[in-house]
């Protein structure tokens, strides 16, 4: 269960990284669902310097299994992006400050 935690406090700590060194209207893919048929990818957007928009899709064009999470946080997709299903405008603070706590039970 260790490993599993220290996986993900990477890849929020990478998502951080990149949304901290990103510039206005660049864009990054992150995969967060790894499953046998698809990959669950969040789109992170830096709208401006305070803002950033968070998109959601799914693809079967990868396979959760053809990546390894504590080594892909950050993938190219060199596919066609679907239509979101869902966005979300945050401020760009509050998810850098934000820490991921875990509770047993």
């Amino acid at each position: 269960m260790e490993k599993c935690f220290e996986s993900i406090y990477s890849i929020v700590d990478n998502w951080k990284r990149n949304i901290t060194n990103s510039l206005t209207g660049e864009k990054f893919y992150a995969p967060f669902e790894y499953e046998d048929e698809y990959l669950g990818i969040l789109l992170f957007e830096l709208i401006d310097d305070s803002q950033i928009k968070i998109s959601f899709f799914y693809t079967n064009e990868l396979s959760g299994y053809s990546i390894l999470p504590s080594k892909s946080s950050i993938i190219d997709v060199l596919f066609e992006i679907p239509a979101f299903e869902l966005k979300v405008i945050v401020q760009k603070n509050d998810f850098l400050n934000t820490e991921v706590i875990f509770q047993n039970g």
